[in-house]
């Protein structure tokens, strides 16, 4: 959802919000990550190129102009693929996979989901009700809505990882030398974050980074906690200060109502300083691109919240926390 209303989420901020002070780290210059798990230089070049490629997944009135400078700028095979709506029996875009380098040293494929851009998309971001994760290799719960809006490309994305490391393979290039970086803003990042562990389940074999911008929360406390012990390192959560997007699903279990509550973000958190009090703002991918592509300075966090932990009045605030 690019600079779009969602007056849905900005009801549910109510203007809470906590503010904690932790030290500064540059997301391009610090070793805030272990250098054997990513270094320096390639944690750069990862986030933002995920930046340019969750921003070009829209498809919007500069859809063209923005494959056309993806293209350009990261030098790759661009393949759009879709959701496919058996019910309706339509097909329409979903994102892009991006394919870079033929060499056994450095060959990537990356993939990005589109974010909300209708109000279809808003009903699939609301209908919050929990199913079943074990699908994707997961214990516990996804987010309902999601999980079925990814039902939908989900062929389609596994046909087109499969063409890319067949035709890999005729060159020479192993899974094992390939990395699969997968992205996406808002609800394209609870897709990216479906299909990480999908395709980290069905291929072991492939180094998969998961890049998240302003997603909101996709599974419950033991499909998050499992997926993190699965991925280590290799979550960035990216969000910013005043952005109701990111506090989206309850975080807190509420009794009566578990099966619409408990839900928990993923991965190592860097948060992003808010940008004046518009959420519209602070929620654009626009704006995340280009602080993702100069460099400026972050505050990371692995302060994991967003669950019951047995007082009522704080289990509350951490519904609209950072985890």
């Amino acid at each position: 959802m690019e600079r779009k209303p969602f007056f849905f989420s900005l009801c549910l901020s109510l203007g809470l919000y906590s503010f904690t002070a932790f030290a500064e780290y540059s997301i391009f210059s610090s070793s805030f990550i272990e250098e054997d798990i990513v270094n320096i230089e390639d944690r750069s070049n990862l986030i933002a190129n995920a930046a340019l490629m969750a921003k070009a997944s829209y498809n919007g009135k500069n859809y063209d102009q923005r494959r056309l400078e993806l293209i350009q700028s990261l030098g790759c095979d661009l393949i759009q693929f879709e959701s496919h709506d058996p019910v309706k029996k339509i097909s329409f875009p979903a994102g892009i996979v991006c394919l870079r380098g033929f060499n056994d040293s450095k060959t990537e494929i990356l993939i990005a989901f589109h974010g909300t851009e209708s109000s279809a998309d808003w009903m699939t971001n609301v209908f919050a009700y929990k199913k079943s994760a074990a699908s994707l290799g997961l214990p516990g719960y996804a987010h309902g809505g999601f999980l079925d809006r990814y039902q939908l490309s989900r062929e389609s994305v596994q046909d087109i990882v499969q063409e890319i490391l067949d035709r890999l393979s005729w060159d020479g290039i192993p899974q094992d030398k390939v990395t699969l970086v997968i992205t996406g803003h808002s609800l394209g990042g609870a897709l990216a974050t479906l299909a990480a562990a999908d395709l980290q389940n069905s291929r072991p074999n492939l180094k998969i980074f998961l890049v998240l911008f302003a997603s909101p929360r996709v599974l419950d406390r033991d499909a998050a906690n499992f997926m993190e012990t699965r991925f280590g390192d290799s979550i960035f959560r990216i969000w910013r200060g005043w952005d109701p997007v990111s506090k989206v699903s309850f975080g807190t279990s509420i009794y009566g109502l578990g099966s619409m509550t408990g839900f928990k973000h993923v991965g190592q958190e860097y948060s992003l300083n808010a940008q004046g009090w518009s959420p519209l703002i602070n929620h654009s991918m626009v704006e995340f691109a280009r602080e993702a592509t100069s460099s400026e300075k972050i505050i990371p966090s692995l302060n994991h919240k967003g669950f019951w932990n047995g007082r009522f009045s704080q289990s509350i605030k951490n519904w609209f926390s950072r985890k």
